[in-house]
């Protein structure tokens, strides 16, 4: 948990463990399950600036040289000469794409993170204009299609980070492939990793008819 975790009154400190704990699977009170906040930090970056992380030879996340292999031979059939590391502003920095449900936190928990690492780098995505509702990018998407999304995607993204019913699982989530570690044993639908695919797969599915 990033924070800001701040709660002096000791029922509602216990109150918060419990519901985080019971209904997140996230333990806040265990210190070993805390992630190293400079580690963090370079995870965001890694991200964010990935192509300016690789110039500095640090790789993190989901940019290995596996994957990086298989994006350059996607871009010569597809796309010729253009890198998706460089799919960024002038800067080198990509933009955010957040659920309108998670932005306010995520907003929050960056700024905090900085505050607390007394982090003074402008590439840190601790600005409103760094991020994009999933919402508006669906809908800047299809215009660039020329078309129209789906028009329940919507409320489909608006449900996401809740707990949903089992029979609104697709075969692939109940593999549980797609859930991280702590969450893959009960099929959590709070966990981050497949609340960010589930997001993925409602916005390719609601112009799918367009990329055709």
């Amino acid at each position: 948990m990033v924070g800001p975790w701040q709660i002096s009154n000791d029922i509602q400190r216990s109150r918060a463990e419990f519901h985080s704990n019971e209904t997140h699977r996230i333990p806040l009170n265990i210190a070993s399950t805390q992630l190293d906040k400079r580690q963090l930090v370079m995870e965001i970056l890694g991200r964010c600036e990935p192509e300016i992380a690789r110039r500095q030879g640090i790789r993190v996340g989901l940019y290995t040289e596996e994957t990086e292999d298989i994006d350059d031979r996607f871009n010569r059939l597809y796309v010729g000469d253009r890198n998706p590391y460089l799919l960024a502003n002038d800067e080198g920095r990509r933009w955010i794409i957040c659920l309108k449900q998670e932005y306010r936190n995520m907003l929050a928990a960056t700024q905090h993170l900085a505050r607390s690492l007394g982090l003074d780098y402008t590439g840190f995505p601790t600005a409103d204009d760094r991020y994009v509702l999933a919402d508006a990018f669906l809908a800047a998407l299809a215009d660039c299609l020329q078309g129209e999304a789906v028009a329940e995607a919507g409320s489909w993204l608006a449900a996401l980070g809740k707990h949903l019913p089992e029979e609104f699982a697709t075969p692939w989530e109940r593999s549980g492939e797609l859930f991280c570690s702590r969450h893959r044993a009960d099929r959590n639908s709070c966990c981050a990793t497949v609340t960010a695919s589930r997001a993925t797969f409602i916005i390719l599915y609601a112009v799918e008819q367009l990329l055709k």
